[in-house]
């Protein structure tokens, strides 16, 4: 797991790409701004505005990364989004086996 912005490093996109697959949690803005944790300097003002900048910014980036995305929808629950998580990686691992 790592950060939102952590893909904007070069070093950071290459560590995950030897070591693993990425998956992108994509979720409404609405969402993630009611998860967030208070106290976060980059949310600072108005949280929702802020967090629609940073995934405008952020989409293509993962867009074009992602290994494979996992919509995280408003009430799915932790366990459901692990078990996506999971069959997503599996996946992945069958194809990666396959060539």
């Amino acid at each position: 797991s790592v950060g939102g912005g952590a893909l904007g490093s070069r070093a950071v996109r290459l560590a995950v790409r030897k070591t693993g697959h990425l998956l992108w949690l994509r979720a409404p803005v609405s969402l993630c701004a009611e998860r967030a944790a208070a106290g976060r300097p980059l949310l600072a003002g108005n949280p929702q505005a802020r967090l629609a900048e940073l995934a405008i910014a952020r989409e293509p980036v993962y867009a074009r990364l992602a290994d494979a995305v996992v919509e995280v929808v408003p009430g799915a629950s932790p366990q459901l989004i692990s078990a996506q998580a999971a069959a997503a990686v599996s996946a992945l691992e069958a194809q990666r086996a396959h060539h």
